[in-house]
């Protein structure tokens, strides 16, 4: 048997690729026949930026910007070739 774990974050509590690895160790642990992989998915909030950087290989960029209230913010954008993925939820999301 072969399972496929896809998650999305666990909003204010686990980044999409901890959340998969945890439930492929869970899965291993219950049952060491079966083939696990993992895929950890984004819906365009937190943890995009992350997850495009490792499907693609891209490059992983950290700047300081602005945030909601005009404070300094540490963000980051991943860039493959000449093209820059920018999760906005790093500098103007609800995790601010």
């Amino acid at each position: 048997m072969r399972i496929l774990v896809c998650p999305d974050s666990y909003k204010g509590s686990a980044d999409a690729c901890s959340v998969a690895a945890a439930i492929a160790r869970g899965i291993a642990d219950a049952s060491p026949g079966i083939s696990v992989r993992t895929l950890p998915m984004a819906d365009g909030g937190e943890g995009s930026s992350r997850i495009i950087a490792d499907a693609l290989g891209a490059e992983t960029v950290h700047v300081d910007v602005t945030g909601p209230y005009f404070e300094r913010v540490r963000a980051s954008y991943c860039i493959s070739g000449e093209v820059a993925y920018i999760e906005m939820a790093q500098a103007s999301g609800l995790c601010l």
